[in-house]
């Protein structure tokens, strides 16, 4: 069964709280393993939420978004100039 690896690719500085605590939560992600893609999208999701629901004040939410990059096969999740996160496949178990 193949797994998939979930890497930080890009961080930014935040402008407000809650970019903040989205960004200290799903930088907890990097370098983790996860046993198929389902569960690799249903980690960062729940981590995102966390996060938002954590948040108490006024402002906006930010929106996690998704995009696959056909080149190398990963997918990629990204707060806009917040945070991006790649899901990559593991190619060989060592």
């Amino acid at each position: 069964m193949a797994q998939y690896f979930i890497k930080v690719s890009r961080t930014y500085t935040t402008k407000n709280k809650i970019q903040e605590i989205c960004l200290n939560e799903l930088k907890e992600l990097n370098c983790s393993l996860v046993s198929d893609l389902a569960t690799a999208k249903k980690v960062i999701k729940k981590h995102f939420e966390q996060a938002v629901n954590s948040y108490t004040g006024r402002s906006k939410h930010p929106k996690l978004k998704e995009f696959d990059k056909v080149d190398n096969g990963a997918i990629s999740f990204y707060i806009e100039d917040v945070i991006y996160l790649d899901i990559y496949p593991v190619l060989n178990v060592i």
